[in-house]
């Protein structure tokens, strides 16, 4: 469909998608930490009224500038680093927001039906059983 173009679209797509994680990746992640610890958080608030917020996106943001200029830094194997450690916490989130989506004081009238605690318990157990085997893999 793109033609002659086909690698020139493909390299602005993952130009985009970099550009586009490089932003909303520490920003997202600033914010629930933020949120987390009851600090002001979020881009809508100046420097003095959200300093943890805007410390914690400088240092991500400073953190991963830092380790991509590390001179002759493995960045495939950090990358892939990076997807396993994902992969590892991925279930203890997934838990906690199980456990979260079923307190009726936290939910109201939202709390999770028997069909979703069902699925969700499984795909839980499922990447639980996943994450065992990824973990197990990577060191053989």
């Amino acid at each position: 469909m793109a033609g002659a173009l086909a690698s020139q679209v493909f390299a602005f797509g993952l130009f985009v998608a970099s550009i586009f994680a490089a932003v909303i990746l520490p920003v997202a992640t600033a914010f629930y930490v933020c949120e987390a610890f009851g600090f002001e958080a979020g881009i809508d608030k100046k420097w003095k009224e959200a300093p943890q917020f805007y410390w914690l996106y400088t240092a991500i943001i400073a953190i991963g500038a830092g380790i991509i200029l590390i001179p002759n830094a493995p960045l495939v194997k950090i990358s892939l680093l990076s997807q396993e450690i994902n992969g590892i916490l991925l279930p203890v989130v997934l838990i906690c927001m199980m456990l979260i989506i079923n307190k009726k004081e936290v939910m109201g009238a939202y709390v999770n039906k028997r069909l979703g605690n069902i699925i969700g318990w499984v795909a839980i157990v499922l990447l639980v059983s996943l994450s065992g085997i990824l973990v197990v893999t990577s060191f053989l």
